[in-house]
């Protein structure tokens, strides 16, 4: 006899719990989604169904109705008083009234029952939230979650002015405007959409766009060196009267949350090269506009064409953004000069990501994860008193992205210690661009990536960072700990991929998977092995055991 197709329901507890009469869950994160016994998905359990599974039980007809319940998600039966869970293990079928595990004769005589009792189990569906963002533990100013506010000051100087001058519509149409993948520029059509699809829906960036025209030529505001002081107080002091810029505090915290000046490309790359820290009067109390201090700051020689090519617009500040965010570099600094020095700090192909010098690419799950762009069922962490486990990964280009951690020991509550962090990556939305360099639509390929992270923290006496970040003392000019890795790094060529595939096993003979010594080096054998698995509807198998 043709088994019926499954509506599978994951829970998470083993038991029993009495409810009110109400029969409603108590936690405000459960919202009711269904009824167990709705065969043909009509939003109840009424003689339609009974008639489905009586055809069912006679080998008349197969049950082939849609999917009903995700089977990665957290759900919940009610029924009377009492809410059944099964094990965190375990799944049921839509027909599966007595949750035995199979469908058969006693779940029609259950059906039965329910019908004339008007009392089938209602489905529960929890609803996950998004983690907190690690990042929120550094200093930063601008929101990775929710609502966040950004000032656009489109500056020239009296003698270097942009070769185009948009209008105010147009710098806020590249800054915040809509998603849309028919623009030339997709995926860089904006900087608020480039954060919609990567943050999963998360971060909503908005703001406002002004001219200004500097009193004083461009050598004037290059004396502040890369500190642009002059500059920035003379752009807010000048529309103060005119702007309320207390608009612009989207969290509340005293703060406007980011502030972009942006200079014509001629102005050079000496001092006008992007980049973004702390503005030089965030802790300033007495320099105000509206009674907010500045936050983070972002100044660079970006501009609009009139073209309407703008994706090197975009895609600096998209950079420079996450710096305000509280994301580090990933690229390389060079303290000694030295001769030939590659800054690129994650190689290959699997290498791409925003905040290294690969700006057409999306952002890793190791920067979604520290900026809390995952829910908490999308964060799977391996637990090695468990044994030998399997995960399975989705493409991290998209909502159900998900990503592995594989900790060094115990994990910090905050995800500030060391540990591989494993992706699913493709060359979809973000990534899309990226099939554009030669190299890259010559492999077409895409695969597991696996990342050395670690993320531990500094107090520098000023503020806290990322301890092990680009230019920190304590990277050993960056032949020690780093914030991040990837594996195969020294592997990676313009002829060949180095992302994981389907049968390849990473064990102690792959480069890069190691943890560190104490002095820094990467020498500590993990004892572990990660098989790659099959690929199965969009879904790759990884396995972890000890090697």
């Amino acid at each position: 006899m043709k088994k019926c197709v499954k509506r599978l329901i994951s829970l998470l507890a083993a038991a029993v719990i009495p409810l009110s009469a109400a029969a409603v869950p108590a936690e405000a994160k459960w919202h009711e989604r269904g009824y167990l016994g709705d065969l043909n998905n009509d939003g109840m359990v009424n003689t339609a169904d009974l008639v489905l599974m009586t055809k069912f039980m006679l080998g008349r007809s197969p049950l082939t109705t849609e999917n009903l319940y995700a089977s990665d998600d957290k759900y919940m039966l009610v029924s009377g008083e009492e809410n059944y869970f099964t094990p965190e293990s375990g799944y049921l079928d839509t027909a599966d009234m007595n949750r035995d595990g199979r469908v058969d004769v006693y779940d029609l005589i259950y059906m039965k029952k329910a019908l004339v009792n008007r009392e089938a189990p209602q489905v529960w569906e929890w609803d996950w939230e998004f983690i907190s963002p690690p990042a929120n533990d550094v200093l930063k100013f601008l929101p990775s979650q929710g609502e966040a506010s950004m000032v656009v000051f489109y500056v020239d100087f009296p003698d270097c002015k942009h070769k185009y001058s948009p209008s105010d519509e147009e710098i806020e149409k590249a800054m915040f405007g809509e998603a849309d993948d028919s623009n030339a520029n997709y995926p860089f059509e904006s900087v608020h959409a480039y954060y919609q699809r990567a943050s999963k829906g998360q971060l909503d960036l908005k703001g406002k766009a002004f001219h200004y025209t500097a009193k004083n030529n461009k050598s004037y505001y290059e004396s502040d060196g890369q500190d642009k002081s002059k500059l920035l107080r003379e752009c807010y002091s000048a529309l103060d009267k005119s702007v309320d810029f207390s608009q612009f505090d989207s969290d509340s915290d005293g703060y406007i949350d980011a502030t972009l000046i942006t200079v014509p490309n001629e102005a050079g790359d000496d001092y006008w090269w992007p980049c973004a820290g702390p503005s030089p009067y965030f802790s300033n109390p007495w320099v105000k506009f509206d009674g907010k201090q500045l936050g983070h700051l972002i100044v660079g020689n970006r501009e609009l064409n009139i073209s309407g090519d703008y994706k090197e617009f975009t895609r600096s500040y998209i950079h420079e953004s996450g710096h305000c965010m509280g994301l580090p570099d990933y690229y390389l600094y060079n303290k000694d000069n030295v001769s030939g020095f590659d800054a690129e700090g994650l190689h290959g192909i699997a290498g791409m990501e925003m905040m290294d010098t690969d700006t057409d690419s999306d952002l890793s799950a190791v920067s979604k994860l520290q900026l809390g762009w995952y829910r908490e069922d999308q964060v799977m962490v391996y637990d090695s008193s468990k044994g030998t486990q399997s995960f399975k990964l989705k493409d991290a280009q998209t909502d159900s992205g998900n990503c592995l951690l594989i900790p060094c020991g115990t994990l910090d509550g905050r995800l500030h210690s060391e540990y591989f962090l494993v992706e699913f990556a493709t060359f979809h939305n973000n990534n899309s661009d990226m099939l554009n360099r030669w190299w890259i639509n010559k492999t077409n390929s895409t695969g597991i990536r696996v990342y050395h992270v670690e993320a531990s923290l500094y107090n520098n006496g000023f503020y806290t960072i990322y301890k092990y970040e680009s230019g920190s003392q304590f990277t050993d000019n960056n032949n020690g700990k780093r914030f991040i890795r990837i594996l195969r790094d020294d592997q990676a060529t313009y002829s060949d991929s180095n992302f994981f595939m389907i049968g390849d096993v990473i064990d102690s003979s792959v480069s890069g998977f190691k943890w560190y010594a104490d002095d820094g080096s990467l020498s500590v054998d993990t004892g572990l092995k990660i098989e790659i698995g099959t690929l199965i509807d969009g879904e790759y198998t990884v396995t972890v055991s000890a090697a």
